[in-house]
């Protein structure tokens, strides 16, 4: 998830298959209501990693097959979500997760790509960027963000502050758990080595798509299989009977039917 300014009004939340780090408002808390970003896009299996431009005129989310075999980033323009464009360098491996920066200029995401020209075959996941001069300029190839952020483990989602320090997810044996948030502090010119951070955030259980605010003062992350979280899949489908195929077919592709969908919700301080 990416607003670009984190508007504290209206955040777009991406429900994807994952949602127990997700709790109901409390009386006292703020009050939202979470509706669908657009039925047009129930047309889709799956849907996720929301990204947004700060005045919403370009939006970016990753398109799945129904078990994540295929996996594309696709872009949609001026709020006409009917019309997804694939990005056109995505080929025949897998790329997700795409994060916006601030001034349009740069899309950060996860791929499996080889990590040079001249290789064939894909590698583990890394984090890539493309680069464009403004929003009607064609993107770059993809730019692999080099050895001092990668690994020989996988990464994935990244999401930049203003200072442009970077926050991923990393599969590491030096971690806490299977999946952990890291962070890479620039310097004005390179990156540190990642950086776990502690166990305020991290466990020995999965924490991962960690989305900072732009002045770091709020980290929003995905915790999975804790105790007190609301279980993996979100849906109301429930056994009845049908009038024609096209009833059926409204009815599991709407809403909450278990598969990943784009949401977004107004909050109301």
């Amino acid at each position: 998830m990416n607003t670009g300014t984190m508007n504290k009004y209206v955040i777009f939340l991406l429900l994807c298959t994952y949602l127990n780090a997700f709790a109901q408002p409390t009386s006292t808390g703020p009050s939202f209501t979470i509706e669908m970003v657009s039925a047009e896009l129930n047309k889709f299996h799956n849907l996720r990693d929301f990204s947004i431009s700060p005045n919403e005129d370009e939006a970016f989310f990753t398109v799945q097959s129904p078990n994540g075999e295929l996996s594309m980033i696709v872009c949609v323009k001026d709020q006409k979500w009917d019309d997804p464009i694939i990005l056109p360098f995505c080929d025949r491996y897998k790329y997700l997760e795409p994060f916006l920066s601030n001034d349009g200029k740069r899309l950060y995401f996860a791929s499996n790509r080889p990590k040079s020209e001249s290789d064939t075959l894909k590698s583990d996941f890394d984090l890539w960027y493309v680069e464009r001069k403004d929003s009607n300029s064609k993107w770059s190839n993809p730019i692999n963000m080099g050895s001092q952020v990668n690994s020989e483990s996988s990464e994935f989602y990244p999401t930049l502050a203003d200072n442009n320090n970077l926050y991923f997810t990393m599969e590491s044996n030096s971690g806490l758990g299977k999946d952990d948030i890291y962070c890479c502090k620039w310097d004005g010119t390179n990156y540190s080595k990642p950086i776990l951070l502690d166990t305020h955030i991290n466990s020995d259980g999965y924490e991962f798509n960690a989305f900072i605010s732009r002045d770091e003062q709020m980290l929003i992350y995905t915790k999975y299989n804790t105790d007190d979280g609301f279980g993996s899949r979100r849906s109301n489908l429930t056994p009845q009977s049908f009038a024609s195929i096209q009833e059926f077919q409204a009815y599991v592709t709407a809403n909450e039917n278990g598969l990943s969908k784009i949401y977004k919700c107004k909050i109301i301080l």
